[in-house]
């Protein structure tokens, strides 16, 4: 699904600025020990997390490379701190940006990272991401892999139930214009591409089936998923949570 950059530079003000103002709290609320430690990486002074990485150097232990990982997107690594530190705890050299790691650790499944620290990294930026992300939540996927698609929560806004227009009153239409085409027990709809290159998904219901159709604006493909499962009451109603897995929207009911 669409991947939305936002300058690196903007990031890494942001999250700094926000951690000066937070970081001592949320340190001392972690306690002591390795947890405690790593979170030291998100402190907006450079020489407590200097300090934080020399000491995860020493320890030497590749169970803090996730945090790493995510450290190496968000915040300037001039002098190759956090490269260095990932090196020498994980004993591998897969390259020199966050890009690179990431695709070490998807090859690396037994690396798992700290749900709360990602989790606080997240809400600096939406505290809404807190409803996906948390201590101890559970999940089916690698929390490792899921990064941050350049949006808050429902920042691309999913088409609801929209109405629909006659295909001779939609004189808005041009012939030789791309539509995603449904057809359902007879029920006939034309969703415009340029209307979901703005939603990227639709909930509706057509022919009395509950459906969702996904989006990618990177590849131009619909996936149409039926919404109403065996065993649930109510329909799915899917919306954007603003993070991605392997490039593919993570979407939220």
């Amino acid at each position: 699904m669409r991947t939305s950059y936002i300058p690196r530079f903007l990031l890494i003000a942001v999250i700094s600025f926000s951690w000066s103002a937070v970081a001592q709290d949320r340190v001392g609320e972690a306690g002591e020990g390795i947890e405690a430690q790593v979170r030291q990486l998100l402190v907006g002074d450079p020489e407590r997390r200097h300090e934080a990485l020399t000491a995860l150097t020493e320890r030497g232990k590749p169970d803090v490379a996730a945090a790493l990982i995510q450290t190496l997107r968000y915040f300037r690594d001039d002098d190759h701190g956090i490269r260095d530190t990932l090196e020498a705890v994980t004993k591998a050299q897969p390259g020199e940006g966050w890009e690179d790691w990431m695709l070490w650790q998807e090859a690396h499944p037994e690396i798992e990272g700290f749900d709360a620290f990602k989790a606080d990294l997240f809400s600096l930026i939406d505290v809404n991401l807190r409803l996906f992300l948390r201590r101890g939540v559970k999940h089916e996927i690698r929390l490792e892999e899921i990064v941050w698609g350049g949006v808050r929560k429902d920042g691309i806004p999913v088409l609801n139930d929209p109405k629909h227009l006659s295909s001779v009153d939609a004189t808005y239409i041009t012939d030789d214009e791309l539509v995603f085409g449904v057809e359902i027990n007879g029920d006939v709809r034309a969703y415009p591409l340029r209307m979901l290159d703005w939603h990227e998904m639709f909930n509706d219901v057509i022919g009395s089936v509950p459906v969702a159709l996904a989006y990618c604006t990177l590849c131009g493909s619909g996936i149409l998923f039926e919404t109403l499962v065996e065993g649930r009451p109510d329909r799915f109603v899917f919306g954007s949570s603003g993070f991605l897995f392997r490039s593919n929207k993570l979407m939220y009911d």
